[in-house]
């Protein structure tokens, strides 16, 4: 059976781009095809713990680095949402964030979707490279409709318009599990 080319696009702590083509994962030769995480898309952007690299997408976009702007954002104002779910910056969860955005905190939003816009100009440029048929998108940071709206958006901004109405995007509802 010949299946539709697909990316699969997983955002947690890391960020992953996997291609599938004909029903087989992408490896590549060393095993790490997709790895767009470690892709810099900010020069001399914040350091990434994982790869080493300054400005990676990991760095400006995963699950860490918006707990770290969150956290940042804790120690300078003492009005953001975020004090009232947890006592001290470190407790601190991405659920916890999610929650707070939801509820409307400017602070966090204002973290989101600079983390959005990045992912989206990421998203954009693997369908500008690859032209996969569909994208399955997965992560927890879009359990909001908000949050998948926004990076729709962001990357329809930054993809060539031939491959913009031609791409078909899918969410995975979040499962902990997968």
């Amino acid at each position: 059976v010949h299946a539709q080319p697909f990316a699969y696009l997983s955002v947690f702590y890391g960020i992953a781009c996997q291609m599938i083509i004909d029903n087989q994962v992408l490896y590549g030769s060393s095993a790490a095809a997709g790895e767009i995480g470690h892709m810099v898309v900010q020069r001399g952007g914040p350091f990434c713990v994982t790869c080493g690299n300054r400005g990676c997408l990991e760095a400006l976009s995963g699950e860490r680095a918006i707990l770290t702007r969150c956290r940042e954002i804790m120690a300078l104002e003492p009005s953001c949402l975020l004090w009232k779910l947890c006592q001290t910056p470190e407790e601190l969860t991405i659920d916890m964030v999610l929650h707070a955005q939801s509820q409307g905190d400017l602070y966090v939003g204002d973290v989101m979707q600079d983390a959005l816009d990045y992912l989206g100009i990421a998203l954009a440029n693997v369908v500008n490279l690859l032209s996969p048929g569909m994208v399955v998108i997965d992560g927890r940071m879009f359990s909001l409709p908000e949050n998948q709206s926004y990076l729709l958006r962001a990357a329809e901004r930054n993809m060539f318009r031939i491959q913009a109405h031609k791409v078909q995007f899918t969410f995975l509802p979040y499962d902990p599990y997968r």
